[in-house]
């Protein structure tokens, strides 16, 4: 998600909702796809860790 979401030298940052769709994609392709499901049922939680700004004590991704 990292590599997808930030910026890298060869590519500017894709927002939230496009790293997902371009995740969910390459599902079989370029992601494995049981990884993909984990990270499509873990979305909602990523997402508040992301909003969250490093508030919570306990913030792991």
């Amino acid at each position: 998600f990292d590599a997808v979401s930030q910026k890298r030298v060869y590519k500017e940052a894709f927002a939230f909702d496009k790293s997902v769709e371009i995740i969910y994609r390459d599902s079989g392709t370029s992601f494995d796809p049981k990884c993909v499901e984990a990270f499509m049922d873990s979305l909602e939680e990523i997402k508040e860790v992301l909003e969250s700004d490093g508030e919570e004590d306990n913030v792991a991704v």
